[in-house]
């Protein structure tokens, strides 16, 4: 392992950790994250709020498939 910090940190490499399983959620990911990241300077408190609301709900949603799915694997 290098000895170096990553200037990307975690997020950048759990990001990373999806491409072997995920590749196009990995992609798409990726693709917003750089999008967001692109216009951030107009972005308002309102939009930032509706973004936040909206990251929520799809981790919800998706947690809870994976939880479901995990069940129905025992």
């Amino acid at each position: 392992m290098s000895k170096t910090k990553s200037i990307y940190g975690k997020a950048s490499n759990r990001l990373n950790e999806l491409k072997p399983h995920l590749p196009l959620a990995k992609e798409r990911f990726d693709a917003l994250i750089n999008s967001i990241a692109s216009h951030q300077n107009s972005y308002t408190l309102r939009m930032e709020i509706g973004l936040v609301k909206d990251l929520d709900r799809l981790q919800e949603k998706w947690r809870d498939k994976a939880a479901k799915e995990n069940r129905k694997q025992l």
